[in-house]
């Protein structure tokens, strides 16, 4: 795969939470670890308007513990009250991920839809881990019955892996959801791609496109 090119490391994390990954990347446990390097568990929440439109799509991400350790770590050196530190975190991570679409692709008919500013962020400690919240939106809102709804939450380099950890922690809520389901389709990569983020080392990322490749598609799919 020697037309795929490498360049540093950018992104998210890099952009907002620079001090805590360059603690990471020194840590004598990481240097050997290949993509990913970070590992979130995902639950969504596909919502509906009073219309039965879909407006929205509310993502929580539960990160590694591994992470998780080294931001609440870094807030308690820098004496810092958590709730405030979290909530700060919060704004700076949605105002980076902006260029990233919120690690969001939602597909009406199968073409990418124009997104709204998130909405209802937050982050909280839940036991020893770290969780973020968000609402996605929808800059129109859509017909599931006469449409294909679609969607994939994932990092477009994959330095970070987002998946759902099962079919029960994705959602629909709101009305007209309830004649409404929800399939998730599990990525499939093949030996090659594996191969190729394997080899790609802590300060390095692929292609725009390898996350996809790793990504779960979920469908949501109603009766007429």
């Amino acid at each position: 795969m020697s037309s795929w090119q490498t360049r540093p490391k950018a992104g998210f994390f890099a952009a907002c939470l620079l001090v805590v990954w360059s603690l990471v990347s020194t840590s004598p446990y990481s240097s050997a670890r290949a993509h990913p390097h970070s590992f979130i568990d995902l639950s969504s929440k596909v919502i509906f308007n009073d219309a039965g439109q879909i407006t929205a799509v509310r993502v929580n991400w539960l990160f590694d513990v591994f992470y998780s350790t080294f931001v609440i770590a870094d807030i308690n050196q820098a004496n810092e009250v958590m709730e405030e530190a979290l909530d700060q975190l919060t704004k700076e991570s949605l105002i980076a991920l902006k260029d990233y679409s919120y690690f969001s692709e939602i597909l009406v008919d199968g073409k990418r839809v124009e997104l709204a500013d998130p909405s209802d962020g937050s982050m909280s400690v839940t036991g020893d881990q770290l969780q973020m919240a968000f609402t996605v939106n929808l800059a129109n809102p859509v017909d599931p019955v006469s449409t294909t709804f679609e969607y994939a939450i994932y990092d477009p380099t994959y330095y970070i892996e987002i998946l759902h950890i099962s079919d029960e922690v994705i959602s629909l809520e709101g009305e007209g959801s309830e004649v409404c389901s929800a399939s998730r389709q599990k990525p499939n990569p093949d030996a090659e791609t594996i191969g190729f983020a394997a080899s790609l080392g802590q300060n390095e990322i692929g292609p725009d496109n390898l996350g996809q490749i790793f990504a779960e598609t979920v469908t949501v799919t109603c009766a007429s």
